[in-house]
């Protein structure tokens, strides 16, 4: 749970990492649903917006990391390895 906090908390505590990160994503819906389709087909593996899923999603740990504190980012490191082994966070930690 920490985790989660500490990636939102990471994401949404700074307007300008906000605008950068809904900069490299489309807004429609229709694109937002195709995401939705392939990462329910095919995971890790899926792409999503024209690029591989684990490669935003490590853009995305990396942006969110820049506005934590030394202990929040230790909390977010937790997600690498997850993300490297293709394993989901449902049920990791079970709080």
């Amino acid at each position: 749970m920490a985790a989660y906090c500490c990636l939102v908390k990471g994401i949404f505590s700074n307007t300008q990492t906000v605008e950068k990160l809904l900069g490299w994503l489309p807004h429609s819906i229709e694109a937002i649903n195709e995401a939705k389709s392939c990462l329910k087909e095919g995971g890790y593996q899926a792409e999503v917006y024209g690029r591989n899923v684990k490669q935003v999603l490590f853009e995305i740990l990396k942006e969110a990391s820049m506005n934590l504190e030394a202990d929040e980012m230790a909390m977010m490191r937790l997600w690498y390895p997850l993300i490297e082994n293709e394993v989901s966070m449902q049920g990791v930690d079970g709080k």
